[in-house]
């Protein structure tokens, strides 16, 4: 089965699940699904009313996409910073900051593990442009400065 086809699946479990039959609802449910299927862990189920939650999940999906490229960013220097083979100028330019990468990785997989296992629709909502954003930001500072 492919991973589309998974997703699909997926998909309609969770609209079946929340008995809500609208298209912000489905939409949802099938951002959901696809970052399950894409190997995402599982997230938790929000509380709120119907709207809230339709938005709320759009919110989290789109922080927990922004997360996980800044960790696919530290991660691919930490590669680059370890590599055997670094031109003189490169090595002139930059101090090694590989221990700073892999301490900005550990604080933004923890944000992520923060931002996966809240249950309320409200913080999503409350907090969209918020602390999140504001600890990337001071993760990366140091790093990339």
């Amino acid at each position: 089965m492919t991973k589309a086809a998974k997703a699909m699946k997926k998909a309609w479990e969770i609209f079946r699940q929340k008995g809500i039959r609208t298209m912000d609802a489905w939409k949802a449910a099938l951002r959901q699904a696809w970052a399950l299927v894409k190997g995402a862990t599982k997230m938790v189920e929000l509380v709120g009313s119907e709207k809230q939650i339709a938005w709320a999940e759009k919110i989290r999906a789109e922080i927990v996409s922004e997360l996980k490229h800044y960790i696919r960013i530290a991660t691919q220097n930490i590669a680059s910073e370890s590599s055997p083979i670094l031109s003189p100028m490169r090595a002139l330019q930059h101090r090694d900051k590989t221990p700073m990468l892999k301490a900005a990785k550990k604080e933004l997989e923890s944000v992520l593990e923060q931002v996966e296992s809240v249950t309320s629709a409200k913080w999503f909502i409350e907090h969209r442009n918020g602390m999140w954003k504001a600890s990337c930001h001071k993760a990366l500072r140091n790093v990339f400065a």
